[in-house]
């Protein structure tokens, strides 16, 4: 089961991940560094928000995995676009269409367990 909050070793992983992301060449390690730095800011920002008005642990995990997919965007991103700047760009668009698919699954499947959770919160609620 997924802690109900992220922590320091979810933040770790998805660095890690964004390190192997990047070029060999170093090209835009400056520019990149800054996405992942505004990215990890804007999602934690939105993360710590989001689970201070959650009423329910189901919610909260939720908002957990909500914000763990969210943080590996930036990998996603890093990713594409080293392949479409290399000779693999034929890989790049369907790649992206692929994500883009998942994205939206994975949302829809997120907002049905969301609200699950908080007809849950409220059958309790209406029970006392």
């Amino acid at each position: 089961m997924a802690k109900p909050e992220l922590q320091k070793e979810d933040l770790e992983a998805v660095a890690q991940l964004f390190d192997l992301a990047g070029g060999l060449d170093g090209e835009d390690e400056d520019v990149w560094g800054q996405r992942f730095e505004q990215h990890i800011s804007t999602t934690m920002q939105r993360h710590v928000s989001a689970v201070k008005r959650l009423r329910s642990g189901a919610e909260r995990q939720c908002e957990q995995i909500r914000a763990h997919h969210e943080l590996l965007v930036v990998v996603q991103e890093r990713l594409l676009e080293r392949l479409q700047s290399s000779a693999q760009q034929q890989v790049a668009e369907p790649l992206q269409q692929l994500f883009e698919v998942m994205a939206s699954l994975f949302q829809s499947a997120l907002q049905c367990a969301m609200e699950l959770a908080a007809a849950d919160v409220e059958r309790v609620a209406s029970k006392t």
